[in-house]
């Protein structure tokens, strides 16, 4: 019988707390970290993980508070942008029951109001280091909820297009974080491949150019 896959993203910053989590859920289901080959040397970075969505049946994001941001005068601790956009394409994808999100609560994020509804598991670091034994309570929390839900049934089924529009649940700020970010990537290859373009090697910018393609694609620009 086929074990649950799981997908499990983070900033460089909280690699070594998927790493930890991936020991702790390995007995339970398939978990595969976004630094294991997720992202291929011939595929942009969003049409990887747009083509991935619908090889996992659960996705487990490590939110830890590595930049600061203004919000009316005051600085707030907030996750990577990167993190919350995959965050988001799942939450679509997958559905809110299926996607959960672990951070440390001695130091935690300031999270979107969106998020309410999936699965928090938070934890403290142990004073001997072990990451391992700080994440028992909250993979056991999703171990559970993965042991329950198992392999999705529909799986295979979804595209972008549910995954970050029409999916009922996905909250007006996380499809439009989803969208401002394709678009900004969009914009950023955009000039680097018009006004650099001789600069770089023939294969970067061809792989600028799919990158631009998809995200016309995902935009509805084509």
């Amino acid at each position: 019988m086929a074990r649950p896959a799981l997908f499990v993203g983070s900033s460089s910053e909280g690699l070594r707390i998927a790493e930890a989590v991936q020991i702790v859920l390995d007995p339970v289901c398939e978990v595969e970290l976004w630094t294991q080959g997720l992202f291929g040397l011939t595929q942009g970075t969003l049409e990887s993980l747009v083509m991935a969505l619908s090889r996992f049946d659960f996705a487990l994001l490590v939110l830890t508070a590595d930049d600061l941001t203004v919000s009316r005068g005051a600085e707030k601790a907030t996750a990577r942008d990167n993190v919350l956009f995959e965050l988001g394409l799942f939450i679509g994808s997958l559905g809110r029951d299926r996607t959960f999100m672990v951070y440390d609560r001695t130091n935690p994020p300031t999270l979107p109001s969106d998020l309410a509804g999936v699965t928090a598991g938070t934890f403290a670091p142990h004073s001997s280091g072990n990451l391992e034994a700080a994440l028992g309570a909250p993979c056991a929390k999703i171990r559970s909820a993965v042991e329950r839900l198992g392999v999705r049934k529909d799986k295979g089924l979804q595209d972008l297009e549910r995954a970050t529009l029409n999916v009922e649940g996905v909250g007006a700020t996380m499809q439009s974080l989803v969208r401002l970010l394709a678009r900004s990537r969009k914009v950023e290859l955009d000039v680097i491949a018009t006004q650099f373009g001789p600069m770089i090697g023939s294969e970067q910018l061809q792989q600028m150019k799919r990158d631009l393609t998809d995200l016309e694609r995902t935009l509805g620009e084509d």
